[in-house]
């Protein structure tokens, strides 16, 4: 399967536009670091589901914060 790889979510957004993507897998724990990311994990998570609410979305943490994994099935990620 292709991985097309995507630090922000503006070029995610571009990126969604151009391929037919089945699946997203979004890591919570680097959107935290400035670098990584322009928007913080559950908003990126909360924008991408109202965006492609057809595409299953799997949220990812080295976090082991369980507030965090529930906010984020709460919002729309996949539970594994």
């Amino acid at each position: 399967f292709p991985l097309t790889h995507v630090s922000r979510l503006s070029d995610a957004r571009q990126q969604l536009d151009q391929t037919k993507d089945k699946i997203i897998l979004l890591d919570l724990g680097l959107s935290s670091i400035q670098a990584f990311s322009d928007t913080r994990g559950l908003e990126i998570l909360r924008e991408l589901k109202e965006s492609v609410r057809e595409i299953p979305i799997i949220a990812l943490t080295d976090n082991n914060d369980e507030q965090l994994a529930l906010d984020a099935i709460r919002q729309g990620a996949q539970e594994c």
